[in-house]
């Protein structure tokens, strides 16, 4: 789950997001979509085959248990496809405690080079949290918290581009969960047993410039957000292990969340 952000806002007189189109497997341009962001992200790691793509479309939906929706949205300026984004939701179970959040996976956005600061890159996150309020409105979840979670790889300091990319996410409304407290690795593939190191970003509310006084998750939140990675990934056939497992390393009512030092 990789974004390559384009630190743009919505210009007011420009509504960019009703040019947000739905895309699924049976959409007349999937594959043009899907090979937009593929061909960026794959060759990093950061992308998932075609396979498993329509797969995560076809994930059951069970209210009475954990269950997930996955989106792929596109903007276009007439026949030029300018930017997409691929993310998920995962819902908890009918009966989970309302302090349970709903979780969404922001797993890749892309706005293409000669059209970023425009607002399609705000527009597609918009997109993301006009889904969630489609997925609860009127439903049990309506009124539960939502956690935006996103990965990057560990911050380093000393490298322009890790600190440009983090400072997207900052002003975009991320904050970074302590990697002291929370243990996650990204897996490879389902074929695989291994995964890289990752830091995890989790927001409030997208396109949101500042958090409140607040700036801790609590507990429960950091289990769902678990609990939500564990159901994404073995849903479409990735297996973990106990290296791989995402894991609370301290034990806590609330972790710890951290703007990059230095910004």
């Amino acid at each position: 789950m990789n974004e390559q952000l384009d630190n743009s806002q919505i210009p007011e007189n420009i509504p960019v997001h009703h040019n947000v189109v739905n895309i699924t497997p049976d959409h007349e341009n999937f594959t043009r979509v899907n090979s937009f962001l593929s061909e960026y992200f794959l060759g990093k790691g950061e992308y998932e085959s075609e396979e498993i793509i329509k797969a995560r479309f076809n994930q059951p939906f069970n209210p009475n248990n954990i269950h997930a929706k996955f989106f792929m949205k596109a903007i276009f300026d007439n026949d030029t496809l300018i930017g997409a984004r691929a993310h998920q939701i995962v819902i908890p179970q009918d009966d989970a405690p309302e302090a349970v959040p709903v979780i969404v996976f922001l797993m890749n956005i892309l706005v293409d080079k000669n059209n970023k600061n425009k607002g399609a890159g705000a527009a597609l996150r918009q997109a993301a949290q006009d889904d969630v309020i489609d997925m609860t409105n009127n439903t049990v979840h309506q009124k539960r918290p939502v956690l935006y979670v996103a990965e990057m790889e560990p911050f380093d300091p000393n490298d322009p581009e890790s600190l440009s990319r983090y400072k997207a996410y900052i002003k975009s409304g991320f904050r970074l969960i302590n990697p002291n407290q929370l243990r996650y690795k990204q897996l490879d593939d389902p074929t695989k047993n291994s995964g890289e190191k990752m830091d995890l970003m989790v927001a409030k509310e997208l396109n949101h410039h500042e958090w409140d006084e607040e700036t801790s998750v609590p507990k429960i939140h950091i289990e769902q957000v678990i609990a939500a990675l564990k159901y994404s990934y073995t849903a479409v056939g990735y297996a973990y292990n106990s290296e791989t497992e995402p894991k609370i390393i301290t034990d806590s009512p609330s972790y710890e969340t951290q703007a990059i030092p230095s910004i």
